[in-house]
């Protein structure tokens, strides 16, 4: 766990990681006057209509932390998850900030720890999002559901946790230029 003698939001950020590593974001937004920033930095930025992004986890991601940290895209710099928010607004302490960090870490490892190999993180959050339809992958037939249901109950507590502690609520609320810069 990251210990800070000066703790604000930037050491519980850098402790955190979870908009860098795939945990909360499958992409970030790059607005056109990032681009030349965001490149700069190595990230291959793509496109889907008219929204330009780079994909997570990031490739600046490395050993637990970033590593263009502070000078990391745009973006990033202005982007606030809800804990953050609460943290600055009093909310809650840099004690307990560190240990729902900490706690969605950990959730978020076990889940990696049981995904199959040749599965991605955002691969496993795309057939989750299909609402029940399954298709053929991890989930497709009765069969592997049942096989994964231990799988699905780790899945579905990290992604209760990350919502509760690190997204935005759906409705009335939230930041919506926080909520517009990284998409889910």
């Amino acid at each position: 766990m990251f210990v800070s003698t000066n703790p604000n939001g930037s050491s519980l950020c850098l402790a955190c990681g979870l908009c860098c590593n795939g945990a909360l974001h499958a992409h970030t937004i790059v607005k056109p006057n990032e681009i030349d920033t965001v490149r700069a930095l190595g990230l291959t930025i793509e496109t889907h209509g008219d929204q330009l992004f780079f994909r997570q986890p990031c490739p600046l991601y490395r050993e637990q932390r970033c590593s263009a940290y502070p000078n990391h895209p745009p973006t990033c710099r202005a982007y606030q998850c809800a804990l953050l928010k609460k943290y600055h607004a009093g909310e809650i302490t840099f004690e307990q900030s560190e240990k729902i960090v900490q706690r969605a870490q950990e959730l978020y490892v076990d889940v990696l720890e049981q995904l199959p190999n040749d599965y991605s993180f955002d691969q496993l959050k795309k057939e989750m999002a299909q609402d029940g339809d399954f298709g053929s992958g991890l989930f497709g037939s009765p069969e592997l559901r049942q096989a994964n249901a231990e799988f699905l109950l780790t899945v579905a507590k990290l992604t209760m946790f990350l919502r509760k502690h690190f997204e935005k609520p759906k409705k009335g609320g939230g930041d919506a230029e926080s909520v517009k810069n990284h998409v889910h």
